[in-house]
């Protein structure tokens, strides 16, 4: 299968398009300025893991809403996979399920929302597939901005301190390579359009995923960083979502999909590629 990968050279997009091509796929890595050209060739799929956070709503139209539909018309594909997020639920009470009304109310979940309603609109146009999918909080090898996890790998290797909230915030926290699978699994010819949750259905306090990677960096540099994090430091957000997880039932049942990377596996793995990386700069 032709696939294009837009955002291909971004945090989760990298990893599709290097699994995919391992899977024996012919795989077109789009980045800004490109992914429109390059879905003039055409393409039997394309998989939108394009665009970051906003915090203007009117600044994620383009990347989240219009240019999806721009390439799949132009691309002539029966299906596409668009990544979507668990933060378009807002607040309401857990688990999310695929059938609960979105009620996000950030820029970057609005936007989010909206391009979810516009790709569907534009596939059911075009008669191809839309596999929507509402990815719960994504960390790995290669993940790098304000992240939770690369923002506090970063802090602790400059021996910074690292402030943030309390932590009883929850979230469903999923290692990279079970998203790639989900999206990989949305590929196969079996596979029923529609809408699915990308989780493990697992609530995690945030401050458990935090204290985690220190004390997983602390054994690798021989050294302990906790007194390094500063918890209680900084206020919830407006409108914070305290509880955030998942029913991945669906997901289970239509695509035969389960994550399979627990937390602390994926942490290890995380830590580890990040320390080797620096080893190397």
């Amino acid at each position: 299968m032709r696939v294009l990968v837009a955002g291909g050279h971004g945090f989760i997009g990298r990893r599709v398009a290097e699994i995919l091509t391992e899977r024996g796929h012919d795989v077109l890595v789009g980045g800004r300025g490109d992914t429109e050209q390059l879905a003039k060739g055409g393409a039997d799929a394309v998989v939108w893991a394009a665009g970051g956070r906003v915090s203007r709503f009117e600044d994620g139209l383009d990347v989240h809403v219009q240019a999806p539909q721009r390439v799949l018309e132009a691309s002539g594909a029966t299906r596409i996979v668009y990544l979507g997020s668990g933060e378009s639920y807002g607040l309401q009470d857990v688990p999310f399920r695929e059938a609960t009304p979105l009620r996000g109310t950030s820029p970057y979940s609005r936007a989010k929302i909206a391009g979810e309603e516009a790709v569907a609109a534009k596939a059911k146009e075009l008669g191809a597939g839309a596999y929507l999918l509402r990815l719960g909080v994504v960390f790995g090898p290669g993940q790098k901005g304000q992240m939770l996890i690369p923002a506090l790998l970063s802090a602790l290797l400059q021996r910074r301190r690292f402030p943030m909230t309390r932590g009883d915030q929850t979230r469903d926290v999923i290692y990279v390579d079970d998203v790639v699978r989900l999206i990989a699994r949305c590929l196969d010819a079996d596979a029923p359009a529609g809408i699915y949750n990308g989780g493990r259905g697992i609530e995690v306090p945030v401050i458990d995923v935090v204290t985690r990677v220190v004390e997983v960096a602390s054994r690798h540099l021989g050294v302990d960083l906790m007194p390094l994090l500063d918890a209680g430091a900084v206020p919830y957000r407006d409108g914070e979502q305290m509880r955030y997880v998942f029913d991945v039932s669906r997901a289970k049942e239509l695509l035969d999909w389960a994550p399979e990377v627990d937390i602390d596996d994926g942490i290890e793995r995380t830590v580890e590629a990040v320390l080797a990386g620096a080893a190397r700069e």
